[in-house]
């Protein structure tokens, strides 16, 4: 049940990059609204490697509970 959870987060986590990213396709008409799309999306990707991490840590943890 937990690691289906994780995995469910993850994979939101994609998904949101994936339509931000885009949002960066649709050529912004300001240079402000496009320096902000692409900070943003540093954000998220911080955010999305951040949750891999964590997602990593308790697989590995829930296998070595196992053994």
């Amino acid at each position: 049940m937990l690691i289906q959870h994780l995995f469910l987060v993850y994979l939101v986590g994609w998904v949101f990059y994936l339509y931000f990213l885009s949002i960066l396709h649709l050529d912004p008409s300001l240079e402000e609204e496009e320096e902000e799309s692409v900070k943003f999306l540093e954000d998220l990707e911080d955010f999305h490697q951040e949750n891999s991490q964590i997602f990593r840590n308790m697989i590995v943890g829930l296998l070595d509970m196992l053994q």
